[in-house]
């Protein structure tokens, strides 16, 4: 079974449920499809610190990536939300780049349908 994460943008919270990504994790779609026959458990469902934060000295930040490893995430998955206007959010790429260093899978994607913000 593997022990997953879902990582968020902040700002979406001022509009999201985040049902999306709680529907397809739970019934192993879209993204979580790959789950299906091995299991996943969803460890921690996170959201980034605002892109305004200075992310090399956010020290919350940093908390929240060391908790991760710690717990034994060892995949995260990036909300549909972290793209915006057709691109990834910079920070986010910056953070996936960050989690594959620390030897920690990154998917882009949780559920089939949004609106990009």
């Amino acid at each position: 079974m593997k022990k997953i994460a879902i990582f968020n943008c902040v700002m979406a919270n001022e509009r999201c449920t985040s049902s999306g990504c709680f529907k397809a994790f739970n019934n192993k779609e879209a993204a979580f499809e790959r789950y299906a026959e091995e299991g996943a458990e969803l460890m921690a469902f996170v959201r980034c610190n605002d892109c305004g934060h200075d992310w090399d000295n956010d020290e919350n930040l940093a908390k929240k990536i060391d908790r991760l490893k710690d717990i034994g995430v060892e995949v995260v998955h990036f909300g549909a939300c972290t793209i915006h206007n057709g691109k990834e959010c910079k920070f986010i790429t910056r953070l996936g780049e960050k989690f594959n260093e620390m030897g920690i899978e990154t998917v882009r994607g949780t559920h089939r349908t949004h609106k990009a913000s």
